[in-house]
């Protein structure tokens, strides 16, 4: 059995078809193409888990929550993710506590399908969005040494074999995401790789998919050359945990926690809100991240150290003004990338998109560290290492399979349907099943196919 997640519906009708394919050749067989249906109660087990749990008092702390485990799958993080998609339990603690719970049992629902469907001989499972709920889903297979297909940014379609000892670490979601360290790469990559994201931070529009839609503003930033330090915010809303658990439900918890740290220590701070809190393209998301990073301006609205940017203006013609002894902090953005060109030190948290082992920021994994680092001075951090950030770049950037490579499964459906990939993106992404002729139908699958056996 072929165990999917989503339907043969838009742009999954040709990646699942090209999924099941590549793993009958995988497993010599026939497979049997099942959406997943989901259980209507949890086993009884985990129902007296849940009451154990709640009448323990636990589900009153966030930071128990976050690190609930069930048969040694971390469904709290997960859990605190997809509750983190509804902009009201930034609110109230009240809030966050009963969606929490009812997402508790949507978990236990989840984990008894599996069961279900493990007694059932399923071979192949095929997860969308692991970072939510169904990385329930990904982790308990994973377990059970099956086959798992899913994709994400910033890569291409993904095949995780199980039964093989050497993918053992992919049971963690992020380590799927994380770009790999590899040594370094020769000075013509190096040269490409700068000019690249030189030209990034002056249009990341061109560049970041996510940005493509976004309109910025030029801004009078002169007055302010002399803060301590560069918050740079992220939304509050999606993706929350996808890279992996440093402690914080959410970056809303993480920059409150910045953000009172730096006013104890009465540092000067600078906060900088996301470009797609103003980008109406991005719908309810963009909406309620600004509504979120209003409820944070309004809290030290009173500091007087404290500037908060609430428009959305260019990166690049920030760190014109900024003096370089002001300290860049991100939780896991793509400014990494821009710090080095202008000779920045930053800090940065571990559960991000590359690998620990690129020295290319002040790290942190826990609550614990990361305050040791914000109670620094900038001369005891370390400047990022050029060579690991362009090598890093040129991984994940440069790759045939990422985003931006020519292999990326989607630039295979366009090209090969022979539409513009833009208006793919834009127009067909839901509907092009009804558009593309069948001959062009089976030959996306065959190049698919074989991306992915590349993969």
């Amino acid at each position: 059995m072929f165990l999917s997640t989503a339907s043969k519906k838009g742009l999954y009708k040709v990646l699942l078809a090209a999924c099941n394919n590549n793993a009958e050749k995988l497993l010599n067989k026939k497979l049997f193409f099942q959406s997943i249906v989901y259980s209507r109660v949890p086993s009884l087990k985990f129902i007296f888990f849940l009451i154990f749990f709640v009448l323990k008092g636990s589900i009153f702390s966030k930071k128990k929550c976050l690190n609930l485990k069930f048969q040694n799958i971390s469904i709290g993080r997960f859990i605190v993710s997809e509750v983190s998609k509804n902009a009201k339990t930034f609110y109230k603690s009240h809030i966050f506590t009963f969606n929490f719970f009812i997402n508790l049992i949507k978990a236990g629902k989840i984990l008894r399908t599996c069961d279900i469907y493990l007694r059932k001989k399923v071979k192949v499972v095929y997860v969308d969005h692991c970072g939510y709920l169904n990385g329930i889903i990904f982790s308990y297979f994973g377990q059970r040494k099956k086959v798992v297909f899913t994709n994400n940014y910033p890569y291409s379609i993904f095949r995780i074999d199980f039964r093989k000892k050497k993918n053992f670490e992919f049971h963690k979601f992020e380590n799927i995401l994380k770009v790999k360290y590899f040594k370094s790469i020769n000075t013509r990559q190096k040269k490409n790789a700068k000019k690249t994201i030189n030209k990034m931070s002056k249009t990341p529009g061109k560049y970041l998919p996510w940005m493509k839609n976004t309109k910025f503003e030029k801004k009078n930033i002169d007055r302010i050359k002399k803060y301590d330090y560069l918050i740079y915010c992220h939304s509050f809303t999606d993706a929350q945990l996808w890279y992996g658990n440093d402690g914080f439900c959410n970056t809303f918890d993480w920059l409150k926690f910045t953000l009172n740290i730096l006013e104890k220590e009465n540092k000067k701070v600078l906060i900088k809100s996301h470009p797609n809190y103003f980008n109406k393209m991005m719908g309810e998301r963009s909406y309620y991240d600004k509504l979120i990073f209003n409820l944070i301006k309004n809290k030290y609205k009173y500091n007087k150290n404290f500037y908060f940017i609430n428009e959305p203006i260019y990166n690049y013609e920030l760190m014109k003004k900024i003096s370089k002894k002001c300290i860049l902090i991100t939780h896991h953005g793509t400014v990494i990338n821009e710090s080095v060109l202008f000779n920045f030190k930053s800090i940065a948290s571990m559960a991000t998109f590359w690998d620990q082992k690129y020295k290319i920021s002040n790290t942190w994994m826990n609550e614990n560290e990361y305050k040791k680092l914000l109670s620094k001075d900038w001369h005891q951090l370390k400047y990022t290492n050029e060579n690991d950030l362009f090598t890093l770049f040129h991984n994940y950037y440069f790759h045939k399979y990422s985003y931006h490579g020519k292999n990326y499964w989607q630039k295979i459906i366009s090209k090969t349907a022979k539409i513009n990939f833009v208006k793919f993106t834009e127009k067909i992404e839901y509907n092009f099943d009804t558009m593309i002729p069948q001959k062009i139908h089976r030959k996306i699958i065959q190049k698919l196919d074989k991306a992915i056996m590349k993969i």
